[in-house]
């Protein structure tokens, strides 16, 4: 297990901002801002547990972050107080892996990520009746993967996964263009 929590403070935090010309963009200074937290994690090994000496692991795992960001000043007075972009509350993991010493590992996991906002005015683009429009929030999402890993040799591993195992739709990153 691990635990900690932390404070950042950034000072004059630089995003990058669309021109409205082709799709070039200008880095402009968009204040200073406030980030605190909690990040936790827990791994427990069943197999381990039981025989110290044994070669194969049953583990399962979670971790957890938890984050309190905001805007504390900008030349731009309303976005005092506004969510940083990119800044969700939480994210969180879990999941189960099965491991075989120097032979493989298979891992199945599941990753939930809140809401967040794209840009750092929290404010949508465009007209709502057009195709350009962006919502200022990307969504909340969750999804599972599986993944492994094998050695062929003591020095060659195969390795490969499934991200997205159930075909979720959903997106973390919005472009203007």
């Amino acid at each position: 297990y691990d635990a900690s929590l932390f404070w950042v403070n950034v000072k004059d935090r630089i995003e990058s901002q669309p021109t409205g010309i082709g799709n070039n963009t200008i880095n402009v200074n968009t204040g200073d801002t406030r980030h605190r937290g909690f990040e936790g994690q827990i791994d427990y090994d069943f197999l381990a547990a039981a025989n110290p000496q044994t070669t194969r692991h049953l583990s399962v795992f979670a971790n957890l972050s938890l984050l309190n960001a905001e805007f504390t000043s900008s030349r731009d007075p309303s976005r005092v107080g506004n969510k940083p972009a990119f800044s969700p509350r939480y994210l969180g993991r879990f999941g189960v892996v099965y491991r075989e010493d120097q032979r493989m590992k298979v891992a199945l996991s599941v990753q939930s990520v809140a809401s967040q906002y794209f840009q750092d005015s929290n404010l949508p683009v465009g007209n709502p009746t057009t195709a350009n429009y962006v919502p200022a929030r990307i969504p909340s999402y969750t999804v599972v993967d599986l993944s492994g890993d094998f050695y062929v040799t003591s020095h060659l591993r195969l390795l490969g996964g499934v991200s997205n195992l159930t075909d979720r739709k959903y997106y973390s990153r919005v472009f203007q263009n």
